[in-house]
């Protein structure tokens, strides 16, 4: 069960391996970290993923409804997800937090590679 939610929270798992879309999903993501305005991801959203809709996963298209609906309720969730995928690549805010993320890395066999961005530093 833990292996199928492991899965299922990475975003990547969710196209196969279709590239095309992999990288439509990568380059929306990263660009909607620096807008802050619901009509422009609104926007961003339908220049990225309407031409490939219909190789879309299911459980995605509720999101073309959402994003008509409501721009702004599908900015806040667009965020939402933002932050649970970039949770993977990012350690913490703050040397408390960090550590805590190295620690239980380690505990479990992994090898660390700590790059320190320097955005609030």
């Amino acid at each position: 069960m833990k292996r199928i939610l492991r899965r299922l929270a990475n975003p990547i798992f969710w196209f196969g391996k279709n590239q095309e879309i992999i990288k439509r999903f990568i380059s929306f993501l990263s660009s909607i970290l620096y807008l802050d305005c619901p009509r422009t991801v609104d926007k961003l959203f339908r220049e990225k993923f309407i031409p490939v809709k219909s190789r879309l996963p299911l459980f995605f298209q509720p999101l073309f409804l959402l994003e008509r609906l409501s721009p702004w309720l599908f900015f806040q969730s667009m965020r939402i997800g933002v932050n649970l995928f970039s949770g993977r690549f990012i350690a913490g805010n703050g040397s408390a937090a960090v550590l805590k993320t190295i620690k239980n890395y380690r505990r479990r066999g992994f090898l660390i590679n700590l790059d320190i961005l320097g955005e609030s530093i």
